[in-house]
């Protein structure tokens, strides 16, 4: 729904739109017709711009019958006609001089904030570093150091604005909704520097009326002239819905009141809107550089504006979401390294011929599974049962085996849960698929361990650095691994039970036979982190439930329904998916309520599809961990001298180093490096240290300042590749290490 600027030439191509005939005054005496002329020149060259550099608005444009939106007296005067607003060029004007004061005053103008509180509080942007688990993390050092020297620089709070600035008349993002009249964005363009003007106008037409008083083109020029790089336009197709085909004019007064069919619509425009503005700012900029976006509306009183600005602050966390950070890739090369040497089954490759009626059960702990137990305890013999992570708990109780459990997490708190004495004599003959970054000590719990790579993970191109196995979207939560596994590998029907990735208003988030809800726990670090989750899930937000209600969710869920989704829908042609939870809606899942249930599968297909997944695992595969780790210690050579020319530099404005981080970013994600092992390592945690570095440089008042933090916060980044480079040099002497120290496995210690 977007479009960005295109070096294209501008061309005359043949228009098949413009103003309707009838509407262009006759008989017009020589100053009318020259003002006339001038006008709609103005129109046609501003439909030839929007055809070359954005096609996408272009076809909205010619797709509805424009109407000259001004009429003109005899004496040559016009009255301009724009939605309920009436009134003559100077009135618009002065209604854009208003507008543009509002957004030139610093203090007025609106603009996006985020948190930092970890001025007060430096924990938070380091909270690995107090964590058991984590194999001497090296980020803390460098994030910490990032955030000491901004506050040595600037140790009083006048010193600083808590809101990200980038210098006078200067701005990275600026978003525009609506254009009207077009002076006050005239104004924006000629004042201030910007580097990414991005225009919403929730439908097309109201674009008509700038066409004839906004020269677009030369807009354009002046905004990469003064350091533009990116402009781009969000609209949505109005034809979308029935009710926006009908000619305005034609309305009644019953009809200007929305159907609920139109109301429905206009959400959903709005909603996707908010998701491109979010979409156009993650193309061009790291995430965190929403951070400080300049806000303009040309109209205040407008529902779609307070729509969409809602609709993405309620997903503005996504932002935020999913980076991973070095030291837990660290820790994934340390466990991997081990289970390599161990040379534990792996998964080779996907399974073919499955049954046509081949079932499979996905089994998460939420709440729904308590109603789900009798379905699954009835046809446990004709569902290959996939249980993930804490609803072993559950199935253990109700003494139900699944055929396969799956489990993600890297840090001992997965050997501490699976050792539990009440899951460890269950689990011995159970086939386990985890990834090759969990603990060594938890492939040791069965004697039928399996291994499956994740997509982008540092254990996964150790593993396999030519990328030849098949990856699994494994993350972040353990369902979202069960359900990929079973769509990947083409089970026929998959049946959603406990993945609820919500809960409701009232009630457990969890099931309530799940270890949530025990008196005590097996270790002091289980208690910590039920504590942890029953904290997340007191943050609800809502979402849409998959019966058609409104349940609650947490960021994780929705970033796990979403990646579900992403699953189902990229296998929907082999694999049906069914949601029976009365959690969240999953997008490409079919809700199914448990009284509709039925099953038609033969216990005999269900061997045949256990037979032909646990085919796809073997031993026979080329595992050389020490050269793969050699071969990535080269690649982080690489990466600090690229770093070093992209970085370095003599800044001479704080846009100047946004556009350095910028390239950073686009650097780290280039395609050539999709499958070069060291990148999914950094991409992560150069976010997280990216982003505390932006935010503490644009947060200090004066240039000089700013520049010379800029410099020291450069060279403090390339500090820290170094160091995560020698770090990786170590790994393979610290696993042989642990693997000869470690004693024989035994249950967790009990909680004091």
């Amino acid at each position: 729904m977007s479009a960005s600027d295109s070096s294209a030439p501008l061309t005359d191509p043949e228009l098949n739109a413009q103003p309707a005939d009838e509407d262009i005054p006759v008989d017009l005496n020589p100053l009318q017709a020259a003002y006339m002329q001038k006008l709609f020149a103005t129109y046609e060259a501003n439909l030839v711009f929007f055809q070359e550099k954005f096609p996408y608005v272009f076809k909205h444009l010619i797709n509805f019958k424009a109407e000259v939106p001004f009429s003109m007296d005899e004496e040559g005067k016009l009255t301009i006609y724009y939605k309920s607003n009436v009134g003559s060029p100077r009135d618009f004007v002065d209604l854009g001089k208003a507008l543009y004061g509002f957004f030139d005053d610093p203090e007025s103008r609106p603009r996006v904030t985020t948190g930092v509180g970890y001025l007060e509080n430096e924990a938070i942007i380091a909270p690995q570093a107090d964590m058991p688990y984590f194999y001497h993390p090296v980020e803390p050092e460098y994030r910490l150091r990032l955030l000491r020297r901004f506050k040595e620089l600037c140790p009083v709070d006048d010193n600083f604005d808590r809101n990200s600035r980038f210098g006078d008349h200067s701005l990275l993002i600026t978003v525009i909704f609506g254009v009207g009249y077009g002076w006050d964005i005239e104004q924006i363009v000629n004042n201030y520097e910007i580097r990414h003007l991005i225009i919403i106008e929730p439908d097309a037409r109201n674009l008509n009326l700038s066409l004839f008083f906004l020269d677009y083109i030369s807009l354009y020029d002046r905004f990469m002239a003064r350091g533009g790089k990116y402009m781009t336009f969000l609209t949505y197709d109005p034809k979308s819905a029935k009710e926006e085909e009908k000619d305005d004019s034609e309305a009644t007064e019953e009809q200007e009141v929305p159907t609920e069919e139109k109301a429905n619509f206009i959400a959903e425009r709005n909603r996707a809107l908010a998701g491109d503005l979010r979409q156009a700012i993650r193309v061009f900029w790291p995430p965190y550089m929403a951070r400080g976006a300049a806000l303009h509306f040309n109209d205040y009183r407008s529902d779609d504006v307070k729509e969409i600005w809602n609709a993405l602050g309620q997903e503005f966390f996504l932002l935020y979401m999913g980076w991973g950070f070095f030291d837990d890739e660290i820790l994934s090369l340390l466990h991997t390294t081990q289970n390599l040497d161990a040379k534990y089954p792996l998964c080779t490759k996907l399974a073919k011929k499955l049954p046509e009626d081949s079932v499979a059960f996905v089994i998460g702990s939420g709440p729904s599974l308590d109603e789900l137990l009798p379905i699954i305890e009835e046809h446990k013999d004709r569902a290959v049962i996939i249980s993930c992570g804490t609803a072993l708990t559950v199935l253990a109780r109700k003494g139900i085996k699944p055929d396969f459990h799956v489990e993600i997490e890297r840090t001992d708190l997965t050997y501490e849960f699976m050792a539990d004495p009440k899951h460890r004599e269950f689990v011995k003959d159970i086939p386990l698929l985890m990834i090759p970054a969990i603990p060594p000590g938890v492939f040791e719990l069965t004697n039928r361990p399996l291994m499956l790579l994740k997509f982008v993970d540092a254990g996964t191109q150790l593993t396999d650095i030519d990328n030849t196995f098949p990856r699994f979207s494994t993350g972040p939560t353990v369902t979202n691994c069960g359900t990929d596994f079973c769509v990947r590998m083409g089970i026929k029907k998959v049946y959603l039970m406990g993945v609820d990735v919500g809960y409701p208003a009232e009630g457990p988030h969890h099931s309530t036979l799940s270890h949530y809800y025990d008196e005590e726990h097996a270790s002091e670090n289980l208690a910590d982190a039920v504590k942890q989750t029953e904290a997340a899930c007191a943050i609800r937000k809502p979402v849409p439930g998959n019966f058609g209600d409104e349940v609650h969710s947490t960021d994780i869920f929705i970033q796990a329904r979403d990646l579900i989704s992403y699953s189902v829908l990229q296998f929907h042609k082999q694999s049906t998916v069914y949601n029976m939870n009365r959690g969240a809606a999953i997008r490409g899942t079919e809700p199914l309520r448990p009284k509709d249930f039925h099953l038609d599968s033969k216990p005999e297909s269900k061997q045949a599809t256990i037979d032909a997944l646990l085919d796809c695992f073997t031993t026979e595969y080329e595992s050389e961990p020490d050269r793969n780790i050699a071969n990535l210690v080269e690649q982080m050579d690489a990466v600090v001298v690229d770093a070093h020319q992209i970085l370095i530099k003599n800044y001479q404005s704080v846009l100047e180093v946004c556009d350095a981080l910028a390239d950073f970013e686009h650097y780290l994600n280039a395609p050539k490096h999709a499958k070069t092992a060291a990148f999914p390592m950094l991409r992560g945690s150069m976010l997280h240290m990216t982003r505390v570095f932006f935010e503490c440089l644009t947060m200090i008042k004066d240039r000089d300042i700013a520049l010379q933090y800029a410099q020291e916060g450069m060279q403090t980044m390339i500090e820290f590749l170094v160091a995560g480079q020698e770090l990786i040099t170590r790994i393979p002497e610290e696993a042989r290490r642990r693997a000869r120290a470690r004693p024989p496995q035994t249950s967790a210690s009990p909680a004091k």
